[in-house]
Parts: C-alpha cells; structure tokens; sequence
C-alpha cells in the first residue's frame, strides 16, 4: 500500500513539474515563480518527489505537529482517476513565499485556461451561448427564459448485459427531457463511445427549439447509450437495446403520450424495432402502444418517407433560401439564385448525408463534388459529379471506406454503320458504352474536404466540425447544416465578426430549420400511429376518380393530354406523396418565418430560428400558466 501511494505522489510530483516549467515556457508566470513551485512540490514530498528522490528528508520543525496537512494544489494535481480526490500528504513547514508563488501558479493557470483564446466551447456551451444571443432580441423576462434554457429532467444509469462469450459487461446510457412545455418529449437514441451527459443535454435542447421552429408539438428530448456498436453481434446489441428500454420503462421515460425516442447516430430502424416490441410486453393495455417509438419499420407501423425524410428536408429548406433574391443579394450567393449548377461538397454520407446528396443532385441538378468519409474524400473532376448511390454501394461493399472507388457511367455513343452489301444506303445507331469517370481519393483527414472551394457544404454527420480553428479556411458560400451542431459557437462567431456580409460571410442555414425534416415526419408517424390508419388509405381511389372525372371532361371539350399526363393527373396521394407533401410545407413555412425574422431583427438566421422558438415557447407558457 506504502509502495503504491509513493508511486501515486512521485507521479504527481512530476506531473507538477512539468506544468511549471510549461507555464513558464508560455510567459503566464515567471521562471522564479516556476522554481518555486517545483521547490515547493520537491519539499511537500521530500521522499517521493523524483527530483529529491536520493535526498534523506529534514526532519519537522519545533512545535510542528507530522499530521499537520495541506492539500496539493487542486490545477496542478493530476489524480489517477476523475472521480477521485487528491491524497492528502504530510506537509512540513513550507515558506510562505512558496505558498504564494503557488497561490500565484495556480491562478494564473485557472485565468489561463478560461481566457484562452485556443480553448474550444463545448457542445452545450454553444447551444446555451446562441440562446443567449438570441434571448436578447426577445421581450421574456429573465425568469422564463432560464425556464427554457435549462434541461428539465436528466437520466443517468447502468445496467449489466450478458455478452455472448459468457462475460458480464455494464453498460452506461442516458435519457435527457429538456423541456415539458408540451408532451411528449421527443429525440433520437444514439449508440456511440463519445455520448454524455453534456452531449445529451446539448442534443436535447436543440430538439426543443427545433420543433417549436417547425411547429412540430413536442418537448425536445434525446439519449444515448456508451458504446462503440461495431464491437458488439447483432444478439448482443438486441440484449442492449431491450434492457436500455426496460431502464426507462421503469423510470417513466417512454411512451406515447411521455416521450417518443427515435432512430439517431448508430441506430435506426431495426433498434426501433426492438424497442417498441419491448414496450409493447409491458403495456398491453395501452391501445396506442404502437406510438412509444418513431422511425420504425413499415410493417411494424412506420410511415413511408420517414427514413429520407431529414435528407428531403435539407434539399427542401437549402431550395426554399436559395430561392429568395433577397437572400441570394445579401450573402452575394456565387452564381446566382436557385441550386442547380452549383457545386456541394458532403461531409458524412451517412443516412442525411446521403439522401441530401442524392435529392441536391437529383431533384435540384446541383453537382456533387466532393464526398467526405471516416477514411479521406472524393473529388470528381467530371463535369456531372459524384453519383451518391455508386458512392453509398462502394461504402457497403467495403465496410465504410473510400479508399478504391471507382466511378462507372453508362454513355449513350452514336455510331455510323454502312449497308452496302446489303445495297442500302449509311445510317447511325446508337450503342449503350460503360466509361469510367475520373474521381480522385485524398487519404487521411476528413475534415480537410471541409475547407475545398464550393457553393454549397453541407456536414451531415456530428457536431462541431466547423470550429474556431478551422472557420478562416472555410471558403464555401453557403453552410447547410444537416447535422445537429456541426458549426459551433466560435466558428459562428469567426464569420459574424471576420467576414464581411456580402463579400464573403457564408450564409449558415441553421439546424434548426435544415434539419428538422426527421422530427416532422416522426410526427406524422406518431399521429399515423395514434389514428391506427395508414394515411391517403381513405382519400386516395376517391381522388383518382375525381381527377378522372376532370379527364373525361377536358376530352369532350377536345383537349387532348398524353399517356404520361393523364397518369398523372389522374394518380391519387398515397402515403408517400402526402408525407412529402407535409413535409415540403412544413420546411417552407419554417423558412418564411426565419428569413422574416431576421429581417426585422437585423439578424443572422440562426439567431433568428433561435428567437422564433424562444418565443413560441414563452408563448406556451404565457397561455398555459405556470402549475400550480
């Protein structure tokens, strides 16, 4: 024991050491006041301490109790484990100049480790700071808005799982409500080694201005369990997320009604549907038990559109801004208005990321340039881009890699053929040919795609991608934000003060409005669910034969249509066709408010979505009053 706790105090010693001798090395003290320190330490430990580990300790001055103990000074301490204290050692009669040359290190090193300008918010951070800048603009009073901003229930547990080698495992996870000003909560469920309690307090937050942004009636919420899923068999990750489940089920942190998880990073529909089987074998009262998750599989009623629906909801909001000209002259938007021509660069070719990709290219004839990915990125020189779907087979073909993609294009070729054997005249046919188009692969850091020339980015993958640091190199026009967060507070801050609107500050389309296509569309899902009616089931063969009806009329008038027009005039809503509908309405109006907002406030639009909601929230509680 003896043994061990010297090897703790000689760690120490040198760890103190070395923080000395940096800070002075960085002019936040003097080289004196270093010595002292590393005095101070070698005589608090006059055994122990490396530097005077060959010298026989002094023995106690007169009237001088051994016991007598101070604490290692907390900055320049460095226990073995967070969640333990600094030991306490016998500490013999140190110079008072030395305890003030180490009451002097240490706050120099607490002023510099909060004044530093290289230090980076933290995700919640960022959240809180905009809300902030944003509650300024607003006319809620103090007390409310410390309401909103704060998150109103936190869940922190572990639970054991028994993994397929026989070994027993705990597991760590968390379930944030941020706000109760409607129910129920809502917010996905992500399975990654960095989840949190700040990452779900930061994500749940968002969840709440989100929907209050897009009038989606839900309190935001969001939770995450600690693992890294590629380690983990497929029964091993059902055992996870069944147990996780019966966690909140005891702690009433499920349900229709209570709050609604959803698919988020590391999961999707499979986990949903785990989860709602689970649910479903503690409540089989509940007639509305379906509803206790969203993002689930179609047969185990999800909604189809739900898993595009984020990705659809980006191309729609990017459109809706692009398409303004009073926006387009504001940020001076290289070429022009609208998205087709222009050249995106994706980050993440994850679920987002690539219906983003496909419905940018496909449905706005914009270019895809590049495609970020864990292991480097795409660059395509041909004049037509990327090819999303090719990129997202190779990914599956290759377990998440880039690394040996090869681009195929199927090219139409006129080619002349003579017939004069045949005593015919020289005609041109048309031959189908495979060509391969030239994409170059960038090994080793992703991030670096980020800073390529481009109209368009869009980082669709995790938070604070964009930062302070890499902020001066970003040289794309507009930022779409697809992911949750992924610019944060001083990479904000950078363009706000160091670019010049209308030379070049990007415009930021925040997640706030751009990403919330996958919580509008869980909505639907949950009121499908709560309806137990697939919907356009009841409307749509009544729509076909009123449209027929219009048909028939136009052709005893002599209007002619085409084969291809007639279907589709006379083609019904179905499911798909009216969540989109649904959701292309719910992105436009989100956009109309934001843009009208920052108008008025003089605003970017982010502080803009941010006031909106703020709000909408303090609205709530205006009319509903504060219980009891």
């Amino acid at each position: 024991m003896c043994t061990m706790g010297c090897r703790l105090i000689q760690r120490w010693g040198a760890v103190v050491d070395r923080r000395a001798a940096t800070a002075a090395a960085s002019g936040f003290i003097s080289s004196s006041a270093a010595a002292a320190v590393r005095q101070l330490s070698t005589e608090t430990h006059p055994i122990h301490h490396p530097a005077a580990a060959s010298a026989k300790p002094s023995p106690p001055a007169a009237g001088t109790s051994p016991e007598s103990v101070a604490e290692v000074p907390d900055v320049l301490s460095a226990p073995p484990s967070p969640d333990k204290q600094p030991t306490r050692v016998t500490n013999h009669d140190i110079p008072s100049s030395t305890e003030r040359a180490a009451a002097t290190v240490r706050e120099a090193l607490r002023g510099h480790k909060a004044q530093s300008p290289m230090r980076e918010m933290t995700f919640l951070e960022s959240v809180d700071r905009f809300f902030d800048d944003a509650a300024k603009l607003t006319h809620v009073s103090p007390a409310l808005l410390g309401h909103i901003k704060e998150c109103n229930t936190l869940l922190e547990f572990t639970f054991p799982i028994l993994r397929s080698n026989g070994q027993i495992e705990l597991i760590r996870a968390y379930r944030a409500q941020h706000s109760h000003h409607r129910l129920p909560t809502k917010g996905g469920i992500r399975y990654d080694v960095r989840v949190s309690e700040d990452e779900v307090k930061a994500l749940a937050a968002l969840m709440t201005f989100k929907c209050a942004t897009v009038d989606v009636p839900f309190g935001g919420a969001k939770g995450g369990v600690v693992i890294d899923r590629t380690k983990y068999n497929d029964v091993e990750l059902e055992r996870i997320t069944r147990r996780f489940t019966v966690e909140l089920i005891r702690r009433n942190a499920i349900g229709p009604s209570l709050d609604v998880p959803a698919p988020d990073y590391g999961t999707g529909q499979r986990e949903m549907g785990w989860m709602k089987d689970t649910y479903e074998a503690f409540h089989q009262k509940d007639i509305d038990r379906i509803a206790c998750v969203t993002g689930k599989p179609i047969n185990l009623g999800g909604i189809r559109g739900r898993e595009s629906a984020t990705g659809l909801g980006v191309y729609y909001g990017v459109r809706e801004f692009l398409a303004r000209p009073d926006v387009v002259q504001a940020y001076s938007i290289r070429k022009g208005a609208g998205v087709a021509g222009k050249d995106v660069v994706v980050q993440g070719l994850g679920n987002v990321g690539f219906w983003a990709a496909k419905f940018m290219r496909d449905m706005g004839q914009a270019r895809i340039v590049a495609i970020a990915e864990r292991d480097g990125y795409l660059v395509s020189r041909s004049d037509e881009g990327l090819d999303p779907t090719q990129v997202k087979r190779h990914l599956a073909a290759t377990g998440g890699e880039l690394r040996g993609y090869v681009e195929h294009r199927q090219a139409e070729v006129g080619v002349a053929t003579a017939a004069a054997a045949m005593g015919g005249s020289t005609t041109a046919t048309t031959t189908t040919t495979d060509t391969v188009a030239p994409v170059e692969f960038v090994p080793g850091n992703p991030a670096e795609a980020l800073e390529l020339d481009c109209d368009i980015l869009i980082p669709a993958a995790l938070e604070g991608v964009i930062h302070a640091g890499n902020a001066p190199r970003i040289r794309a026009s507009v930022i779409a934000e697809a992911a949750n967060g992924p610019v944060t507070y001083g990479a904000d801050a950078h363009f706000r003060t160091q670019r010049q609107l209308g030379v070049d500050r990007p415009l930021i389309i925040p997640d706030l409005v751009l990403n919330a296509g996958g919580v509008t569309v869980s909505y639907f899902e949950w009121v499908k669910n709560l309806g137990h009616l697939r919907f356009g089931r009841m409307t749509r063969r009544i729509e076909e034969k009123t449209m027929r009806a219009v048909v028939d009329v136009l052709e005893r008038h002599g209007v002619k249509l085409a084969a291809r027009d007639l279907l589709d005039l006379q083609a019904g809503a179905d499911e798909t066709a009216l969540v989109r509908s649904g959701l292309e309405d719910t992105m436009c109006t989100a956009v109309e408010e934001t843009w009208t907002a920052a108008k008025q406030s003089g605003c970017d639009p982010r502080l803009a979505a941010y006031s909106n909601s703020i709000r909408k929230i303090a609205e709530d509680y205006g009319t509903s009053g504060i219980f009891p």
